[in-house]
């Protein structure tokens, strides 16, 4: 595979135009595993981030899929634009979009754990209200994205942590949007992200630490994945947000 050495000017989208017409050549094909990513900076000659974030841009709109512990690897089914305008605009929106997500996997993930170890009665009886609230709520998005909101606040409480929760309620409200479009736009997800999140209070309730933190991980990849796929299929558009909750 041999790729020539670019300027640094734009040197992530012409790594991008240089893959993509690798593979619209046919010489890399798909499902094969690309080079790693320092072979691929010394091959176009470019730094590591430029490489990174091409190979995010391309995860992205559906080109590549990263696979942890493997490599990086062509899709089998490729999206039909190659326009690198396009994919550059959607990468700076759903890189944003994924920082957001790495940020409150780690937070609320922890939060989950200091919940199991701190919350009291009365925060554990918010967080089983809004768990319940989740339930009955599946036909009505914006109840359910409302109930879904107090789930997440409620283990922030929990936490007895005033700087978590004020984190947490930024981070929820910058990626609020994104679940809105998500859940009317995905089919049957809904029902297991509540099974999950029931999974986080049963541990909580417990006090299991290590099980509600693992719990809520599980809870927020799911969640993630599907966004992601959105993203890969154009089914969420870069929108600003209309309200902040506080």
């Amino acid at each position: 595979m041999v790729f020539k050495k670019i300027s640094k000017n734009s040197a992530s989208e012409l790594v991008i135009e240089q893959i993509i017409a690798a593979i619209k050549a046919g010489n890399v094909k798909s499902g094969e595993q690309l080079p790693s990513e320092k072979d691929l900076a010394a091959s176009f000659g470019v730094g590591r981030s430029s490489v990174r974030e091409a190979i995010r841009t391309l995860v992205v709109t559906g080109y590549l899929d990263v696979f942890q512990g493997k490599g990086t690897f062509v899709r089998n089914n490729l999206p039909a634009s190659d326009n690198i305008s396009q994919l550059m605009d959607k990468a700076i929106e759903a890189g944003a979009l994924f920082d957001l997500m790495e940020t409150r996997e780690i937070l609320e993930c922890r939060s989950a754990e200091l919940a199991a170890m701190r919350a009291d009665d009365s925060q554990i009886a918010k967080i089983k209200n809004a768990t319940r609230r989740l339930k009955n709520s599946q036909v009505n998005t914006q109840e359910y994205i409302d109930a879904d909101w107090d789930f997440h606040m409620a283990i922030a409480e929990a936490t007895n942590n005033s700087v978590i929760v004020d984190v947490m309620n930024l981070l929820i409200n910058k990626i609020d949007h994104y679940n809105a479009e998500f859940l009317a736009t995905s089919s049957g997800i809904t029902n297991e992200a509540i099974y999950s999140a029931e999974e986080v209070v049963k541990h909580i309730l417990r006090g299991d630490r290590q099980e509600a933190g693992e719990a809520m991980q599980h809870h927020l990849q799911l969640v993630n994945t599907e966004i992601k796929n959105l993203l890969k299929n154009d089914n969420i558009e870069p929108r600003t947000k209309k309200k902040t909750r506080g």
